[in-house]
């Protein structure tokens, strides 16, 4: 039976406790995680990055400071260090997020890749799930479907699908896809149980 949610709701889950989130299995693409440490450093001082290292737990041998694109690392990285952003930078409001990483990401040196995806469009893209999930995580499926004005996206086969703070990094990415090719999201929202 599904339990659909608003994304406000979704947003208000509390966050696992970081020695869950540590354990969770499976790796994602250096490029989910591109110079989070700039970003970071940029906002709150060089000593901020450090500081969010010692709090998770993660050493720089493990995960660089500007990680290459197509190098692996454990999705646990991802989600542990996002959560500490949301917990130390942000007073623990996860939406408050969401037009950081948007500056972010219009920061981007990679002007060329951007206009590329701006030429192909939402809707090509969104049918490109499943090979984009499959390149950006060695675990799980992803799929879409994708209606005239609507898509529909399902996960399974990984823990981390489940995590809060993982399930709102998937919606701000989608939004600002869609918000980059100038659409707007008129309704949103989380099917809790699937």
């Amino acid at each position: 039976m599904s339990r659909w949610v608003p994304f406000e709701t979704l947003a208000a889950e509390p966050p696992w406790p970081l020695g869950r989130e540590l354990a969770v299995a499976g790796r994602c693409r250096g490029a989910l995680l591109r110079d989070w440490a700039a970003h970071v450093a940029r906002r709150a001082g060089s000593d901020a990055v450090t500081r969010l290292r010692a709090q998770v737990g993660i050493p720089p041998e493990l995960l660089p400071d500007a990680p290459r694109a197509d190098a692996w690392y454990p999705i646990a990285y991802q989600i542990a260090l996002t959560r500490a952003i949301v917990d130390v930078a942000l007073d623990g409001d996860i939406l408050g997020l969401e037009p950081l990483l948007a500056e972010d990401t219009a920061r981007a040196k990679d002007k060329i890749l951007l206009f590329a995806l701006r030429m192909l469009g939402p809707r090509h893209l969104l049918e490109r799930t499943t090979k984009t999930h499959a390149w950006l995580y060695d675990a799980g499926r992803a799929e879409a479907e994708v209606g005239q004005a609507s898509v529909q996206l399902a996960f399974e086969g990984a823990e981390f699908f489940a995590n809060p703070t993982w399930r709102v990094l998937q919606v701000f990415a989608l939004r600002g896809m869609l918000t980059g090719f100038r659409k707007t999201i008129t309704e949103l929202a989380a099917d809790l149980d699937g």
